[in-house]
């Protein structure tokens, strides 16, 4: 304010003596009667006024020239500035107008859009369930085939216990019919053996009868014997009591002898025959018993046979059950399987008809996603349309603003500091008093370089400020944040008036710390994210750190570092990825309130 009213001062000052030079060189050309390009004293007189009057104007616009630098340059294009302004409102409205068809047109084609991906979700629904009933048909026909081969298995081994079931009563009646016929054998070779005890029971009765005969015969020999034996000794008698002669007894004793001899040679014949019977009686009785012993033995054997037969028998019946019943379940394990074949047919039929539906869905979904890609091609189209039009109707804007502003600014001044505004801050970290003073003077030389930089004068710290600074910072134990604040509105000040603010520098955030995270969707692999939509999340996630960053207490004139990936380096990271994905935002260094802030973004999973 002291600038404009010194200003306006220079400016009166400097009329009123151009003026009462004018006056003076007017009335001095007056009295002299001095003429200028032939024209009369008066007209002269008046012409050197008008001089005047114009010299005073071209030393205010001089003065202002000097003063204001901008001020100059847009009298000097006022005409311009204002043809210029009047074709940039005609191009805004035209923009607008086209803006506001475009943004129907981009209303409708989202509406269509929309009704697109309505479609292609209940296709896509439609087709999961197709699907679904189609793993679940598949997983049916799996189970049945597995029972299937389950069932083949246990027909498989059904059969081969009936084949082994078959073998063995084959084996049994051909061992019943070997036992048979070894039974008839040993019964042929007993009754054989019975026949021959027979014959030869029959030989020993002979035998027994010759026996008799011979022992009859051998009693008549001895009863012959003894007749014999009494005729000699009769003899003997009647010749010594006869006293026959010696002749006749010799000769009567001589018959006696040889009836005696013929009787004893006939009893010895009788005794041979005798012993011949005998021994032809044990011949027989030994045979008889050896045939004995053989019936017996062929009779034991015929009685194991007969057990054998029994038991094959027995055996037999129960493999003949066997069979009966591997017979009955390999007829019902082929009915099952019948069944189980017709089902899997029918499972083959649905599963066939599950896949047209399939392929009738795919079909439409690669129809409706043809649509969907020219639509969202159109809508990009129409996206970099309006995005053009936006953007040159922000430059529009800007240069209306602009040519606004430097009217506002040739009218009122231009404020370099708002009221309220941070002109500069950051961290001191002294530990005594002297050390503070040094670092806060070097801290008020590095403010009063930035505000030269803005077209300000240096900062204005009161001693009374310089010394409460320094004593708080002494105090610290940690580093204190220091902020200049400008306590009003500053038009091009001479001298930057500014409060003080010193707050401590607390750490917000340690290196490796999560400061925020955005679950994301990248699309599936028929329909990913587009570039665009991913640099508009990235975008929205740096505008999301600032804020975070701002409300965890950075200070405003910190703006956070991003590094690692660029932004289109972590785009095209991201859109290689489907599905799910979490993306967040890492501190790379330690955060304080004063800054700096390093952060990156990362993918989290």
């Amino acid at each position: 304010m002291t600038y404009v009213l010194g200003l306006v001062g220079l400016l009166v000052f400097l009329a009123g003596v151009i003026a009462y030079a004018g006056d003076r060189l007017g009335t001095w050309v007056g009295r002299r009667r001095l003429t200028l390009f032939g024209a009369r004293p008066k007209r002269t007189g008046q012409i050197v006024g008008v001089a005047a009057g114009i010299l005073i104007m071209l030393t205010t616009l001089g003065v202002l020239a000097v003063a204001f630098r901008n001020a100059t340059q847009t009298l000097v294009n006022a005409q311009r500035t204002a043809d210029e302004l009047g074709r940039l409102r005609g191009q805004e409205r035209f923009l607008q107008d086209q803006v506001g068809v475009l943004g129907d047109q981009l209303e409708s084609l989202e509406a269509d859009l929309t009704q697109a991906r309505a479609v292609i979700d209940d296709a896509e629904a439609a087709r999961d369930a197709a699907l679904a009933d189609r793993d679940a048909l598949l997983e049916e026909a799996q189970a049945t085939e597995l029972q299937l081969e389950a069932l083949a298995a246990t027909l498989e081994a059904a059969r081969a216990d009936l084949a082994g079931v078959e073998t063995e009563l084959l084996a049994a009646q051909a061992d019943l019919t070997a036992a048979t016929e070894e039974a008839a054998a040993a019964r042929a070779d007993a009754d054989a053996a019975r026949a021959e005890v027979d014959d030869l029971a029959a030989q020993i009765a002979s035998v027994e009868a010759d026996l008799a005969a011979a022992a009859e015969l051998l009693l008549v020999r001895d009863v012959q014997l003894a007749e014999a034996d009494a005729a000699l000794e009769a003899a003997e008698a009647q010749r010594a009591s006869s006293q026959l002669s010696a002749a006749e007894a010799e000769a009567a004793r001589d018959v006696a002898l040889a009836d005696r001899e013929a009787a004893v040679a006939d009893r010895a014949t009788a005794v041979a025959d005798r012993d011949a019977a005998v021994s032809d009686r044990d011949a027989a009785v030994e045979e008889r018993e050896e045939a004995q012993a053989q019936v017996a033995e062929l009779a034991a054997r015929t009685e194991e046979l007969g057990a054998q037969l029994g038991a094959l028998a027995d055996t037999i019946a129960v493999l003949e059950g066997e069979a009966s019943r591997l017979e009955a379940r390999a007829s019902t394990l082929q009915q099952e399987n019948v069944g189980l074949q017709a089902r899997n047919d029918q499972l083959a039929a649905g599963n066939a008809d599950l896949q047209a539906r399939n392929a009738s869905l795919q079909e439409l979904n690669a129809a409706l996603q043809e649509q969907i890609v020219v639509g969202n091609d159109q809508v990009r189209a129409l996206q970099g349309q309006v995005s053009v039009l936006n953007d040159r109707l922000e430059e529009q804007a800007a240069r209306l603003r602009e040519v606004q502003e430097e009217f506002a600014r040739v009218s009122s001044g231009e404020i370099t500091f708002e009221r309220d505004q941070v002109v500069f801050s950051g961290a001191l970290h002294a530990r005594d008093v002297a050390e503070a003073r040094e670092e806060l003077a070097a801290f008020v030389r590095a403010a009063s370089t930035h505000t030269a930089s803005l077209g300000a004068g240096e900062v204005a710290l009161s001693a009374e400020q310089f010394a409460g600074l320094v004593e708080v910072i002494a105090e610290t134990e940690g580093s204190d944040l220091v902020r200049l604040i400008s306590p009003r509105n500053q038009f091009n000040p001479a001298r930057t008036e500014v409060i003080v603010e010193a707050l401590e520098n607390s750490r917000l955030y340690d290196a490796g710390q999560l400061l925020l995270s955005r679950p994301v969707h990248m699309g599936s692999s028929e329909l990913p994210a587009s570039q665009d939509e991913v640099r508009a999340l990235i975008a929205q996630l740096k505008a999301d750190v600032i804020r975070t960053l701002r409300r965890s207490g950075l200070d405003e004139l910190q703006v956070p570092t991003f590094v690692g990936l660029s932004d289109e380096g972590f785009a095209n990271q991201l859109l290689r990825l489907t599905g799910q994905v979490v993306v967040g935002v890492v501190a790379r260094g330690t955060i304080e309130r004063s800054g700096p802030a390093t952060v990156e973004l990362v993918i989290l999973y």
